[in-house]
């Protein structure tokens, strides 16, 4: 989990920190951290502000080397230009066409170049003044994942 950055640290306050409940923002990282699949969150300037163990496995890339640096560096450069466009849209209407499993894949690019298909579900919240945006994806591995 050290390569994790705490949620505290990306400005986000988790709902249950707000109701003084017991789960904790470490707490949260640590289910975040270890979830099966790779969970990027980045912030209105499209810089990554969350990044998982599982994305660093999918991507290629540490953590560390993720956080704050452009989306963009995931996503291939011929769909860059759209990819910015659609957050926009998504940011400014809250309608997304992204769910897992139901549009087929969008693809994606490793640190190393090589690209990949994904699966991914796209959410977004505003916390503190502050607008978010979660991506849950997996890697797609044949025609039966689609």
């Amino acid at each position: 989990m050290a390569d994790f950055v705490e949620l505290k640290e990306a400005g986000v306050e988790t709902q249950a920190e707000a109701n003084g409940s017991e789960l904790s923002s470490r707490q949260l990282a640590a289910i975040i951290g270890t979830a099966m699949d790779a969970i990027v969150v980045m912030d209105e300037r499209q810089r990554v502000v969350i990044f998982n163990a599982a994305s660093e496995k999918l991507f290629g890339c540490g953590a560390t080397e993720a956080i704050g640096s452009p989306l963009a560096r995931f996503i291939p450069k011929r769909f860059r230009d759209d990819h910015a466009e659609q957050v926009q849209f998504f940011g400014a209407t809250g309608g997304t066409s992204r769910r897992m499993g139901k549009l087929g894949f969008v693809w994606g690019s490793r640190t190393d170049g090589r690209e990949i298909a994904l699966q991914i579900s796209i959410s977004q919240t505003k916390c503190e003044g502050r607008r978010f945006f979660t991506a849950i994806m997996r890697e797609v591995r044949s025609e039966a994942d689609v």
